[in-house]
């Protein structure tokens, strides 16, 4: 049985103390993932031939193949695989050192339990032989550090930094390790030295202003916290922890030979090929717009005007369509998305008195709302980061926010969250994640040249941000991107100045790029002054080496500027209407739209192979949490020791939005080294060795953001997955805007009677986070409750969401009464699914693909009884689970005027009324568990109940039991050993009806997760946070354990059965 605090409540994970003489470690998680850096080591382990493989025979060619392949599956976190490859080889050649301290460091990231020592002990053999190799030196010390042998660590790491003194984590380790000696003077001066040595070890910051704050050098600390602050959002900075590729490059697997990289020079030609002229255009074409308009996989062209035009991509051109829906529109722009979110392409039609909604299903359209707002630009988002596309208008009538009914209608929500509806009449709406939070900030450009900057909070409310930079701009277009991957958003911006004093009505252009600090400063500098007057921006990488270049389109043409302002490139053009980017595999081509033309400029020779990605949050599974469409998610490209980074919106400058895959240059690789997603609704997501040169369609990890800590016991062979535990006690669940369930502090679960099985006189039981969550725990007790033969035990619990609230109470009973009938909402029988707990239910009904855990109507169950229930002390006893909600479905829901209604048991009376007996009772607290709920008197004669809800619950069995008190004997133990301890993530199943199932003994220790700030308790013992509630918390993450160890019991005594 586990207990939370009484009164637990959710901390400042930065100003959390707890109340323990025990350190913590912290995890900041980077921008990006780490990357490795093994020049130097590379270098020094190439030294001699002793170093290698001492003086035996050299490794063959096939060998050294081999050992290649445990570093790349290292580098694909298969750690167990990679330990067999290094120990297959250390088998051959045993005076191979490479691939013995290979063999050690996989071993040691494996996790197993004794894999420290084993790893500990490959590292002495090799330092018998090699005293001075630095990995195995190193990498000691990384085992002594983490084992809590800080004195000893120190010695080690003391040693690598006179071999290499440019080695920034040894320099840090050996700080961390004076710091945990309380040595603070030594620990500030290596910490320090750390962060000169690699100025983006962002760990070495924190670190290192932890130790001057000891040594009451608290300016000195400030400084040092600001700039840790700072590198929060660049991709660049990293972070050092006891993971593998954060403990530092000599704790890394590596090759015997350096890869050497030959620069390659820009291939020869032009950016661009001979345009392609297309002729048949509507006349006075305002805008267009792309999107795969007919789901055939090609880009189609959507023309606004007075008439407009969609043209379907055919073999390279585009023709046009008349017979379609959209085609005769009269519109002014056009921004195409997945509105419904049903995997199909809709359009939302600018024009100058309102917007009109089109919805495609199966290639037939339909116009399913009218929004009233007069519109000059358009733009869709996840404005309130619920899952759903929302709109914004913006026109001569001012400017609207919608939010997205998910139902193909639409309500203004403008003034709710802070917008006026009269704040501005814009001209152009441009989304973009100014702050790193994953939601979209607002620009909005003025028809009077003002600008207004609004930073969404994620809490319902926009607020408006002063911007000097942006004031008496009088802004044409602007773009944004982070076009030099430094995690800082730039925003460019044109601006028209007089060019002639004699003419009034002439004109150039200046062009400026305002860079948004982290610490929320802005730098202001000028890119670029052209003769021509610019209308348009976008960013596009032209030449294929993963920086965009600034597109900017004039009258005449359109000019490529790089970072510098340095033009590279023209395209000429007669009366340019608009120009656009066209996304491809090969590359973005440019299409010029002119008053009486379309020119199409393809794709030329003289550019470096791209990375075409088309992102969905849909799957087939219909589940999502992130909008189809996959706008909003921030993509980071790791090529050839370089990053790209970037946002899936589109960011040109014109009054609509177009659809299309996301081009990103790779250099001179012919292969992402990996792809990082953070997509929109938080889920991190990892793509490894994507190729260049063709189209990648990824869909959302439909995967578990979070659950509750998971029990595993020791059954006498191995550690048995049970369920999970607290989730009655989750913190800051949405109800409703500023509200939250208020958790339960406490939860007992019973398990079952074999889970169990004594290990050296103790039981064993894991409470483990395999999630992307925190668990907080102050008292976890065993305790043994032994009744006479014949009687039966139950706990009062369950997710309770009314009166009466779950007390966690003991429940003894002998009798039971169990169907003799169920049948669900259709009407079929289902009696053989309830009446045992084999893991087998009735099916509760199709689901709302829109919401996690909702169903699309309300699922029945109506259990029929063989002779009418008693009315003494009746408590409902019932197995199941449930599929969680989490708070961004919730809201999604309440925002569609949709609710989740927990379960509600009902009876037939007499004269065949239902009868509410628990109105929305709650439900089983989550896995496979028991839950009871004691009923108050039921109507004489009942022989029938009636459970309903419109949750996705699985009912297993479910009977009628009638509590007695009985004296029973309870025996108590609290633990003996707590020890904290990193473990990786065991392997998630699921199986028919999303039953999950954890394999302890198959754990990955990488996954896609993050971390939230703070401190968390040590690795190492935490008995005296466990054993007592007194808010002395344990505190511990994803990939970590509470281990725990409890004496056993007395043998229950004759006559009695222990439960």
């Amino acid at each position: 049985m586990a207990e939370a605090a009484p009164g637990a409540r959710q901390y400042n994970r930065q100003q959390i103390m707890l109340r323990t003489n025990q350190p913590y470690h912290q995890f900041t998680p980077p921008y990006g993932r780490p990357f490795s850096r093994v020049g130097v080591l590379l270098i020094l382990a190439l030294a001699t031939c002793l170093l290698i493989f001492g003086c035996s025979e050299s490794p063959t060619s096939v060998q050294q193949a081999r050992n290649d392949l445990g570093v790349a599956q290292m580098g694909r976190y298969e750690y167990e695989a990679a330990r067999d490859t290094f120990a297959a080889l250390v088998d051959e050649q045993p005076e191979w050192t490479n691939a013995r301290v290979n063999l050690a460091i996989a071993t040691l990231n494996r996790q197993q339990e004794g894999d420290e020592a084993r790893a500990f002990d490959i590292l002495a053999s090799v330092l018998e032989t090699v005293q001075d190799e630095p990995r195995a030196l190193y990498t000691s010390g990384i085992i002594e550090l983490y084992l809590g042998n800080a004195e000893s660590a120190s010695g080690f790491f003391a040693r690598v930094t006179k071999i290499d003194p440019s080695d920034a984590y040894a320099a840090y380790f050996l700080g961390q390790s004076y710091l945990q000696t309380e040595a603070y003077e030594k620990a500030a001066s290596w910490l320090q030295q750390s962060i000169e040595l690699d100025p983006y070890l962002r760990s070495g910051y924190w670190a290192a202003a932890q130790a001057l704050r000891r040594t009451s050098q608290q300016d000195a600390a400030r400084r040092l916290i600001e700039d840790y602050q700072r590198f929060e959002s660049n991709p660049a900075a990293h972070t050092a922890g006891f993971s593998y590729r954060k403990m530092g490059p000599k704790a890394e697997v590596i090759s015997d030979v350096v890869p050497t990289s030959i620069a390659t020079p820009q291939p020869a030609g032009e950016p661009f090929d001979a345009a392609i002229r297309n002729s048949n255009v509507p006349a006075e074409s305002r805008a267009f717009a792309f999107a795969d308009i007919n789901g055939d996989g090609k880009l189609d062209l959507y023309i606004n005007g007075p008439s407009s035009m969609v043209m379907f991509s055919q073999g390279g051109l585009h023709t046009a369509s008349v017979e379609h829906t959209l085609s005769g529109l009269d519109g002014h722009a056009t921004a195409f998305v997945d509105a419904d979110d049903d995997g199909d392409v809709d359009a939302l039609v600018c024009r100058n008195e309102n917007v009109e909604i089109y919805l495609q299903t199966n290639q037939q359209w339909r116009q399913s709302s009218v929004l009233p707002t007069p519109c000059s630009a358009i733009a869709s988002f996840d404005a309130d980061h619920d899952g759903d596309l929302d709109v914004m208008v913006t026109g001569v009538g001012g400017t609207e926010l919608y939010n997205n009914n998910r139902d193909g209608t639409y309500r203004p929500i403008g003034r709710d969250v802070g917008f006026s509806k009269a704040s501005l009449q814009g001209r152009q709406i441009l989304p973009v994640d100014l702050d790193n939070d994953r939601d979209l900030d607002l620009f909005l450009f003025g028809q009077d040249g003002s600008t207004q900057v609004w930073v969404n909070d994620r809490t319902w409310r926009y607020e408006q941000l002063d911007v000097p930079a942006l004031n008496d701009m009088q802004v044409i277009a602007a773009t944004a991107g982070d076009t030099n991957a430094d995690g800082l958003i730039d925003l460019y911006i044109t601006r028209s100045i007089p060019s002639d004093e004699k003419n009034p009505l002439s004109f150039s252009s200046e062009i400026s790029v305002i860079t948004f600090q982290a610490d929320g400063r802005t730098n202001l500098r000028q890119v670029a002054q052209l003769t021509e007057h610019a209308v348009e921006l976008t960013l596009t990488d032209i030449n294929g080496d993963s920086r965009q270049e600034l597109m900017v389109s004039t009258k005449q043409g359109v000019i490529f500027l790089n970072a510098d302002g340095h033009e590279i490139h023209q395209l000429p053009a007669n009366s340019l209407v608009s120009a656009q980017p066209w996304n491809q595999p090969e590359g973005p081509g440019v299409f010029i739209l002119e008053e009486n033309a379309l020119n199409y400029h393809p794709p030329g020779p003289g550019r470096f192979p791209y990375l075409s990605l088309e992102l969905t949050g849909r799957t087939e599974s219909d589940q999502m949490r992130s909008n189809a469409s996959g706008l909003g998610t921030r993509i980071q490209v790791r090529f050839d020791g370089q990053w790209s980074v970037l946002d899936a919106l589109d960011n040109h400058s014109g009054p609509g939005q177009s659809l299309m895959p996301v081009a990103i240059g790779l250099g001179h690789s012919a292969a992402a080294d990996y792809v990082a997603l953070t997509w929109s609704d938080g889920v991190s997501q990892t793509e490894i060795g994507l190729a260049a040169d063709e189209l990648h369609r990824i869909e959302e990890t439909q995967r578990q953001l979070a659950s509750c800590p998971v029990i595993f016991t020791w059954d006498g062979e191995r550690f048995r997955f049970a369920s999970d535990v607290l989730g009655v006690g989750g913190l800051g669940f949405f109800t409703e805007p500023g509200a939250s369930a208020e958790p339960r502090p406490f939860e007992r679960f019973l398990l079952p009677t074999d889970a169990m099985v004594p290990r050296d006189g103790r039981y064993l039981v894991k409470l483990t986070e395999p999630m992307e969550e925190n668990a907080y725990l102050d008292q976890v007790t065993l305790e043994a409750i032994d009744v006479p033969n014949g009687w039966n035990v139950t706990l009062d619990e369950r997710m309770s969401t009314a009166e009466p609230h779950a007390t966690g109470r003991v429940i003894t009973w002998r009798q039971a009464a169990t169907p003799e009938s169920a049948v669900n909402t259709a009407g079929v029988d289902v009696t053989q699914l309830i009446q045992h707990a084999d893991r087998r239910a009735p099916e509760p009904g199709p689901v709302d693909s829109r919401f996690i855990g909702l169903l699309a109507a309300e699922q029945k169950l109506t259990l029929t009884f063989s002779e009418p229930l008693a009315n003494a002390n009746p408590v409902l006893v019932a197995q199941g689970w449930v599929e969680y909600p989490y708070s961004q479905t919730v809201f999604a829901a309440w925002q569609a005027g949709v609710t989740y209604q927990t379960a509600t048991l009902e009876a037939l009376d007499e004269n065949g009324q239902w009868i509410t007996v628990a109105s929305e009772f709650g439900y089983p607290a989550g896995m496979p568990r028991a839950m009871a709920l004691p009923l108050p008197a039921l109507p004489e004669g009942t022989r029938t109940l009636r459970l309903r809800s419109n949750m996705e619950i699985y009912w297993d069995q479910v009977m009628i039991v009638y509590e007695e008190s009985i004296d029973t004997h309870r025996t108590s133990r609290k633990p003996v050993v707590a020890r904290i301890n990193k473990i990786g993530f065991p392997r998630r199943t699921n199986g028919p009806q999303r039953i999950p199932h954890f394999d302890y003994h198959d754990r990955s220790p990488y996954w896609d997760t993050k971390y939230q700030h703070g401190y968390y308790t040590t690795l190492g013992d935490a008995r005296p946070l466990v054993t007592k509630v007194d808010g002395a918390l344990a505190i511990f993450g994803g990939g970590e354990e509470i281990h725990l160890e409890f004496d056993t019991f007395e043998a229950p005594s004759a006559g009695t059965t222990r439960h």
